[in-house]
């Protein structure tokens, strides 16, 4: 079933990309109640809710300039495209905090598949913004969450 999700998430990806190639809105265009409140997609199936901002404490500062490293994780590897992290913070606070990033970063195609399977969490994000696709996978283990993410 997993199988069936990531497959549904990459066409929404693929889709999502195509779709800002030809539509552009500028600042001008959108209206006052467009920019209030950002709309984070919670599933494939297109359910949406606002989501707050988490910004959690650092404890230490990480050595990698990537703006994908969650605040105060430690960073297991750096290489090339692929950085891998732990951290103590749980999958939900990691989760929404990128896909905060992602709307902050003006990443115009996202998805979310969040699943939990006897106290397992295995999240997957996805987002483009037209130069750039990220993968997000967001796990747990012995009450420590894994974070891996991908830059293509």
């Amino acid at each position: 079933m997993q199988v069936v999700f990531v497959a549904l998430a990459t066409v929404m990806l693929g889709v999502g990309i195509l779709a800002n190639n030809h539509t552009q809105l500028s600042d001008d265009q959108l209206s006052a109640k467009d920019k209030e409140v950002p709309l984070v997609e919670e599933s494939i199936l297109g359910t949406a809710t606002a989501t707050p901002i988490a910004t959690p404490v650092s404890t230490q500062t990480p050595s990698s300039t990537s703006p994908f490293v969650y605040p105060g994780s430690n960073i297991e590897s750096d290489a090339n495209s692929e950085i891998r992290l732990t951290t103590n913070a749980d999958t939900d606070t990691v989760t929404d905090w990128y896909k905060n990033l992602f709307i902050e970063m003006d990443f115009s195609s996202k998805s979310t598949v969040k699943t939990k399977t006897n106290g397992v969490v295995n999240n997957k994000l996805s987002a483009a913004n037209g130069e750039l696709i990220v993968e997000v996978e967001v796990t747990s283990s012995d009450n420590v969450t894994q974070v891996t993410v991908l830059q293509k």
